[in-house]
C-alpha cells in the first residue's frame, strides 16, 4: 500500500484555555523531499507489527455513532488539512504541561480495495524542528536526535476493512509504568473515544506477565505456590473463552491470589473482556527456565527474559560459565526450585 500524502500539525497546550483558533493549529504537507517523510514512511510500514493493541470505538448514543470514527471516515474520503484539523484540535484541548506540546502526523495510503490512515504523535522536542518561513510552518528533522528518540511515540491506524472503521490498532511507546499498563487513557479513551479489546495473544500475554511478576515479587508463599501449581492445568483451558476475572475461578485460585495478580495489571477496564486463551503465549511470558548444573548450582529465569538475564560463555575446560548482574531484593532458603 503506497503512501499518498502526509500532513503534520503542531498540537499546542490548550487544556486550560477556553478557545483555540484554527489559526493557532499550524499544519502543512510533509513533502517526499523532506527527510521526515522517509522516517514516517518507515513508521507506517512497521505499524502492522508495532501497533498490536486492538481498540474499538464506543457508541456515544443509541444510534451507534462516534464522533472520532465519523471524522476518520471523513478524512479517508477526502484527505486534506481541513478534514484532519478537527482531530488535532480535540487533542489540543487534552494537552497540558504534563503531556507537553506535540506534533501530530496523519499518514494516508490507498489501494484498490482498501485504504489506511495512521495517526502518530511525537513530543515536539524529540528531534523535529518547526520553522516559520514567510508565514508557513515547515517541519524539519534533526537526524541524530530524532533517530535516538523516534521510538517514543503514540500511534493508531484504521482501515476500511476493519468493520467499516469501527476498530483499529494502537501503540503507546511513551508509556512508562511499573505495572502492566500498555497505553495512556487520554490517548485511547479521551482522544480516540475508544476502548481496549483483547485478542487471544494479547490477553494471554498480559495474564502471563502479570502472574510472572506476582510470583517474582510476592512475599506470600501461599500466593506463589498457588500460581506455580496452576500452570500444570493450563492445557485444560487452551483455546477456551476466558476473561482475566474468570481465569482465577477456572484455576480454583483464592481471592487473595487474584487480588495480588490484578494489582499488576493497571487497567480494570479489561478484567471482564473475553478472549480465547492461548497456552503457548501464556507459557512464553510466564514460565521459568531452570538449569541445574553438575556443581549443584541452579540457573533460573523467566523464559521470555532468560537470554537477557544470563550471559553464557564456554570455559576452557568445556564447561559453561554463567554470569548476570542485578540488585538483591530478597534472600530466601527453600527446599523447592
Amino acid at each position: 500500500m503506497k503512501i499518498s500524502k502526509i500532513y503534520g500539525f503542531i498540537a499546542p497546550i490548550g487544556k486550560d484555555l477556553d478557545n483555540i483558533e484554527d489559526s493557532e493549529i499550524h499544519g502543512n504537507e510533509i513533502m517526499p523531499s523532506n527527510k521526515l517523510f522517509a522516517k514516517l514512511t518507515d513508521l507506517f510500514i512497521k505499524s502492522k507489527d508495532d501497533c498490536d493493541i486492538q481498540i474499538r470505538f464506543f457508541p456515544q448514543s443509541n444510534k451507534q455513532d462516534n464522533a472520532v470514527r465519523e471524522q476518520v471516515i471523513k478524512i479517508c474520503n477526502k484527505f486534506s488539512i481541513e478534514n484532519c484539523r478537527p482531530l488535532v484540535k480535540s487533542l489540543v484541548y487534552l494537552t497540558d504541561k504534563k503531556i507537553k506540546e506535540g506534533l501530530l502526523f496523519f499518514i494516508y495510503a490507498k489501494d484498490k480495495n482498501d485504504n489506511k490512515l495512521l495517526i502518530a504523535r511525537f513530543p515536539s522536542e524529540e528531534g523535529i524542528t518547526v520553522k516559520n518561513e514567510n508565514g508557513k510552518y515547515v517541519f524539519e528533522v534533526i537526524d541524530d536526535v530524532f533517530l535516538k528518540n523516534s521510538r517514543k511515540y503514540k500511534a493508531v491506524y484504521y482501515q476500511s476493512t476493519f468493520d467499516n472503521y469501527w476498530y483499529g490498532f494502537a501503540v503507546d511507546k511513551q508509556i512508562n509504568d511499573t505495572n502492566l499498563k500498555e497505553i495512556s487513557d487520554y490517548w485511547i479513551r479521551d482522544f480516540l473515544l475508544s476502548e481496549l479489546k483483547l485478542n487471544s495473544r494479547r490477553g494471554s500475554r498480559m495474564l502471563g506477565q502479570a502472574i510472572r511478576k506476582t510470583i517474582t515479587e510476592t512475599t506470600d508463599d501461599q500466593v506463589k505456590e498457588e500460581l506455580i501449581g496452576s500452570t500444570t492445568f493450563l492445557k485444560n483451558i487452551n483455546a477456551q473463552a476466558v476473561s482475566i476475572n474468570n481465569f482465577f475461578k477456572k484455576m480454583n485460585l483464592s481471592e487473595k491470589t487474584k487480588k495480588e495478580v490484578l494489582t499488576k495489571i493497571n487497567n480494570p477496564n479489561i478484567y471482564g473482556i473475553t478472549f480465547n486463551f492461548d497456552n503457548k503465549e501464556f507459557v512464553d511470558n510466564c514460565n521459568y527456565l531452570v538449569k541445574i548444573l553438575n556443581n549443584n548450582a541452579v540457573i533460573m529465569g523467566p523464559v521470555a527474559d532468560y537470554p537477557n538475564l544470563w550471559l553464557e560463555e564456554v570455559a576452557e575446560n568445556g564447561n559453561i560459565r554463567y554470569s548476570t548482574e542485578g540488585r538483591e531484593i530478597r534472600t530466601k532458603v527453600s527446599n523447592k526450585v
